[in-house]
C-alpha cells in the first residue's frame, strides 16, 4: 500500500475494536487535543490564548488525519529539543514519518530552537513566515518537488510540508521567547 505504515497500523488497531469511522476520527482528535493541551500547558504562559491560536491555525487541516498525527508526534519531540537529546528527538521525528513522510522537515527545529532572537527579529521571522505561506514560497524551494510528491501520494492537496516548516519556525522562536 502507498499509505504510511504507522497510519495503517493505527487503522488496523482501531478496527480491531470498531469499524466505525467516527470512533476512528474521535480517537485521533482526542490524541491531538491531549498532546496540544499538555504542550501548551507546559510551555505557554497564556494557555487559553495559545489554545485559541492553535485551534484557529488547525481548522484548515481537519480531515488530514495522517498529517495531523505526524505533526503531533513532532510536537511531542519538543521535550527532547529542550533537553538537547538528539537521538530521542530523531527517533520521535522518524516515528512521525511513519504517519506522514514530510515530517522529516521538522528536523531543523532541533538546531534552530536555542538560537537567540531579538524581539524585532522574532517579529520579522513571523511576518516572513506569514508572507511565505501566502505566497507559497515553500513550494519554490529546491526540495519542493519532493515534498509536493510526498504530500500528494495519498491524493491529498494539503501543503502539510509548508505547515510543518511554519511550525518548525514557531518552535525555534519558542526557544528564544518563553513569553510568546
Amino acid at each position: 500500500s502507498h499509505m504510511d505504515a504507522g497510519y495503517l497500523f493505527l487503522n488496523r488497531l482501531i478496527k480491531n475494536f470498531t469499524s466505525n469511522y467516527t470512533i476512528f476520527v474521535l480517537t485521533i482528535t482526542l490524541f491531538v487535543y491531549c498532546v496540544m493541551f499538555i504542550t501548551i500547558r507546559k510551555y505557554s504562559p497564556n494557555a487559553l490564548m495559545s489554545l485559541c491560536i492553535y485551534y484557529c491555525s488547525m481548522v484548515g487541516l481537519w480531515g488530514c488525519n495522517r498529517q495531523i498525527l505526524a505533526a503531533m508526534i513532532c510536537i511531542l519531540s519538543l521535550k527532547f529539543i529542550q533537553e538537547r537529546r538528539l537521538m530521542l528527538f530523531m527517533m520521535t521525528v522518524f516515528f512521525a514519518c511513519l504517519f506522514h513522510k514530510t515530517a522529516i522537515i521538522f528536523i531543523p527545529a532541533y538546531f534552530l530552537f536555542n538560537l537567540n532572537y531579538s524581539q524585532k527579529q522574532a517579529y520579522a521571522i513571523v511576518i516572513f513566515a506569514f508572507i511565505a505561506g501566502l505566497l507559497h514560497l515553500v513550494n519554490k524551494l529546491p526540495f519542493a518537488d519532493y515534498l509536493a510528491y510526498m504530500d500528494s501520494i495519498d491524493n491529498g492537496n494539503t501543503n502539510f510540508s509548508g505547515y510543518l516548516a511554519d511550525k518548525a519556525a514557531n518552535v525555534s522562536l519558542m526557544g528564544s521567547f518563553k513569553k510568546i
